[in-house]
């Protein structure tokens, strides 16, 4: 659910400043969001789809954005980040959880 949030929260301040729009928005609580995402109450191949449909989405939005707003810029809590960094922030972000799972829980394997 954390990197279903997180995504979606990196989409929309894509989308925001692809837009041209320079509002500091509020900063993501991963910690509200875990606590309110009711995951353990969820099938865990619901949250795979979901996954997956939020990364095709995403994919989706970057791919239909024009080249010439990727380069937009605006705030992110307290940066100036680019259209095109948040895209690779957000599969960035999306690798390091796949690391930290590989090193504390597949390690042995």
């Amino acid at each position: 659910m954390h990197l279903i949030d997180a995504e979606r929260n990196f989409c929309y301040r894509a989308m925001r400043i692809s837009c041209g729009d320079q509002a500091v928005l509020p900063v993501f609580n991963v910690h509200d969001f875990v606590t309110n995402s009711f995951a353990t109450k969820r099938d865990i191949a619901n949250i795979t789809d979901e996954l997956n449909i939020v990364r095709k989405a995403t994919v989706a939005m970057y791919v239909g954005m024009h080249p010439t707003v990727h380069n937009r810029t605006g705030p992110a809590r307290n940066i100036i980040i680019s259209v095109r960094a948040l895209g690779y922030a957000t599969v960035g972000h999306t690798v390091h959880h796949i690391n930290i799972i590989k090193e504390r829980y597949l390690h042995n394997r």
